[in-house]
């Protein structure tokens, strides 16, 4: 037994465990480069300085089998801090994986509403933006549509909130599936909708606008066995580059904000005359 269990059988022992522990953590610090984008540089350097050091740990290894006096404090010395640089990267890896997580989490946050799974308020504006400046650059029209459920607060106070989830992430669906594959509809707040149509002038945004109502009207609404007749007031307006004025919005940020509040503004102008037609407004 004493032959199977020598100070230079224990020695290497340690070692090669010192060198197993090692590699599982340069892998792991290896395999996190990809992973995390916005930690790459650390993770680069972490995963150098433990390749280094398991070339050192291997060269110590050679110097056992020409010494016979040694002492085992080293090797045993050396497979602890291996174990504990494993366990320290194991554990490091597993808090950037939850940050990693929430980052993500965050960032869908930012741009999905999260009950309607449409683009959120600062989603729309962003990519809206990107869109009018596109318009200005190719001078191609763009239409922004308002849409706003109509009696909205009487479905949640008679039915309840949660029916009334249930109808906006209804509602939502039924005007992505009746706008084209080019617009975008984005959550304004509570139970208005923003969508934002390229490449559209008014006759163009009118026929989106006909469609998303037949649609909404043909929608099944259910509430237990009971169909609910959901109507929505739509406001509309239109960039037309050969109706740009001297006088008009110097950047494509005060252009988007105006289209805005011309299309939000109409919309209330429908709402309020309580009739089913498209109240429009040109920039």
């Amino acid at each position: 037994m004493s032959a199977i269990f020598t100070p230079l059988k224990l020695a290497l022992l340690c070692y090669l465990l010192g060198l197993s522990a090692q590699i599982i953590a340069s892998v792991i610090a290896l395999s996190q480069i990809k992973k995390v984008d916005s930690y790459r540089s650390g993770w680069v350097l972490l995963s150098l300085g433990l390749t280094l050091m398991l070339i050192m740990r291997i060269d110590y290894v050679y110097p056992l089998f020409s010494n016979v006096d040694y002492s085992l404090f080293k090797p045993f010395l050396a497979l602890i801090i291996s174990l504990l640089l494993m366990l320290g990267v194991i554990k490091i890896r597993s808090l950037f994986d939850v940050m990693h997580n929430q980052e993500i989490a965050l960032y869908k946050l930012a741009k999905c509403d999260t009950l309607t799974d449409c683009l959120s308020r600062y989603a729309i504006f962003e990519q809206g933006l990107m869109m009018i400046k596109l318009s200005i650059r190719l001078k191609r029209p763009l239409a922004i549509l308002m849409i706003d459920i109509d009696k909205f607060k009487n479905i949640n106070d008679e039915y309840g909130h949660s029916y009334g989830d249930q109808v906006l992430i209804q509602f939502v669906s039924v005007c992505k599936n009746a706008l084209r594959s080019i617009d975008i509809v984005g959550r304004f707040g509570g139970d208005e909708f923003i969508a934002i149509l390229p490449e559209a002038n008014l006759e163009v945004a009118l026929s989106v606008i006909q469609r998303i109502k037949v649609d909404i009207s043909n929608a099944n609404f259910m509430f237990n066995d009971e169909k609910l007749q959901i109507t929505a007031s739509i406001g509309i307006s239109i960039y037309d580059p050969a109706c740009v004025t001297n006088d008009g919005p110097k950047t494509a940020e005060a252009l988007l904000d105006q289209l805005v509040n011309k299309a939000d503004l109409s919309m209330y102008v429908v709402k309020k005359a309580r009739k089913d037609y498209i109240e429009s407004t040109k920039n």
